[in-house]
């Protein structure tokens, strides 16, 4: 997948980016332009494979983002036992505030 990240000049644009996966099943690594960008996995957040594919994750993503151009998107996902995939919305947040993830997650529940 790719997003087009406006660059400063645009009025739209906040000073903070932030990715939210509303689920993913199971284990995920996200891939933003070539670099590693986070990773959710039952490893790395200490959940167990049907606890992992219900939370919503968050990060935020500015190192990763080049403005004024598309980004390129890639997300592996493993599952232990069945079909794996991203199973709800994932929302990509600009705003001025720095946020929690929970804020992000409050946010994009409006």
């Amino acid at each position: 997948m790719e997003i087009y990240v406006p660059d400063n000049t645009n009025p739209w644009r906040g000073e903070n980016w932030y990715v939210c996966f509303e689920a993913v099943d199971e284990d995920a690594c996200v891939v933003i332009n070539g670099k590693k960008a986070f990773e959710h996995s039952c490893e790395s957040t200490g959940l167990k494979p049907d606890q992992i594919r219900e939370t919503p994750f968050v990060f935020k993503a500015n190192e990763f983002l080049s403005p004024g151009g598309n980004n390129k998107f890639a997300v592996g996902v493993y599952n232990r036992k069945m079909k794996a995939g991203i199973w709800k919305t994932v929302h990509i947040v600009s705003t001025e505030a720095e946020l929690s993830g929970e804020a992000v997650i409050d946010l994009v529940h409006r």
